[in-house]
């Protein structure tokens, strides 16, 4: 009698039974509301508080609230949510502050991972310390680094970007990085503009004027030499794929180059003999890279008048047309009758420029003047039409004035 009495008084007091399978556990004795199959009230001081909620349509279940809106939700409230580990003080759970969702620990010393397995088989993969440092790949990162990667078969992956996507990118922080797709290399904001990083970069970085320089497109490998201020190749540029004279080099994404009577060894000696629009990389501006390497440029007319004025040319002379100076000519000249036909007038080659009697493609397609002349491209053009520079077997002189853009010639860098 005694139970039946105490379970009579407990389930008048805190349950009540509302129509088909619906329970309300309510402190107060009310009814669940009708959209509830269970639900659960408190008392706080003679306040009913509501506890838990489960909504019969849908099956979400409500915290401290009737209305709710997802499988589990909580109270409009900011603060701790769920404690996973500890019943009061410090403790590892989730809570919620305004525009931030937390996941917590106890302590600064308290780490949170992530990986797969359960808790006592665990497979960790990332890692964030108490002290904010984060870890893939390791539970211990270096005590210098806030941020480590480690891996013996994976490598980072940052975003890939065309050119014209990372030039877009609105005001840039210094130190974004990106891959570079139309480069294919890792570029750098350094706060001002971007640069990318290669091979060719990183030894441009320790050039020093007068070391060969590294053409890591093909690894070839060219004499430089210091002419006044300015850094110049002192080999002619021999880049791409040889083909027919027959044909015009087009603008099909592969450097192309013609060799002297159409034989390979004849651009191993002489270089390589290309079209203007080639040579440019099918661009227009003066002092474009071109087919050069990343960090040397087509020199334009004005580079080569600098030049010229360093071997002692005067202004007027350099910005005559035709042949100009004296023995400027003579001194970028190979010495001898190797290269030249004698008698190769005044070649002292005192700089060190060794210019050669390469000849020309013809706009016709044949070949001509093998050792009697040597030609190289500028980057500039007046009237329409290219200027070039000339060095003959018989003078001392530099013969400056335009030329069909149809022409094979030879092409000399000049150091950014």
């Amino acid at each position: 009698m005694k139970i039946n009495l105490f379970f009579t008084i407990l389930f008048s007091a805190l349950l009540t039974l509302n129509g088909f399978a619906q329970v309300a556990i309510n402190k107060d004795g009310s009814n669940a509301n009708s959209a509830a199959i269970l639900q659960v009230k408190g008392d706080n001081n003679g306040t009913p508080v509501q506890a838990m909620y489960i909504e019969s349509e849908t099956g979400n279940v409500g915290i401290g609230t009737t209305t709710p809106g997802f499988p589990l939700t909580f109270k409009d409230i900011l603060g701790n949510k769920i404690s996973l580990y500890g019943q009061s003080g410090n403790h590892y759970g989730f809570g919620v502050q305004y525009h931030l969702f937390q996941i917590f620990t106890d302590s600064a010393s308290s780490n949170i991972a992530f990986g797969y397995g359960s808790s006592t088989n665990f497979t960790e993969l990332m890692r964030i310390k108490g002290t904010g440092q984060v870890a893939i790949g390791t539970t211990t990162p270096d005590s210098s680094a806030l941020f480590e990667l480690s891996s013996t078969n994976k490598g980072w992956l940052p975003p890939h970007l065309t050119q014209t996507q990372m030039e877009a990118i609105s005001n840039p922080a210094s130190g974004t990085y990106v891959y570079n797709t139309n480069l294919k290399t890792l570029c750098i904001y350094n706060g001002s503009k971007w640069t990318c990083y290669d091979n060719q970069s990183v030894f441009n970085a320790q050039f020093v004027c007068g070391d060969n320089l590294i053409d890591y497109r093909d690894s070839s490998s060219y004499s430089t030499v210091k002419i006044g201020n300015q850094c110049w190749m002192a080999e002619n540029l021999n880049l791409g794929t040889m083909i027919s004279s027959s044909y015009n080099q087009t603008n099909n994404n592969t450097i192309e180059k013609f060799c002297y009577n159409d034989q390979k060894d004849s651009c191993d000696v002489y270089g390589g003999l290309y079209q203007w629009n080639e040579m440019m990389n099918y661009v227009t501006a003066s002092g474009a890279q071109g087919i050069c390497p990343t960090g040397w440029h087509i020199p334009s007319d004005a580079e080569w008048k600098t030049m010229e004025m360093a071997l002692g040319m005067s202004q007027q002379s350099a910005d005559s047309t035709d042949w100009r100076g004296t023995n400027e000519g003579g001194m970028l000249k190979d010495t001898g009758t190797i290269y030249w036909n004698t008698p190769n007038t005044g070649a002292t080659n005192s700089l060190g420029f060794t210019a050669l009697g390469t000849g020309f493609r013809t706009a016709t397609s044949s070949f001509d003047y093998l050792k009697n002349r040597g030609t190289i491209w500028t980057s500039s053009q007046t009237g329409g039409l290219p200027l070039i520079r000339r060095l003959d077997f018989n003078t001392s002189k530099i013969y400056r004035n335009t030329s069909q853009i149809s022409k094979g010639r030879t092409v000399r860098c000049v150091r950014d």
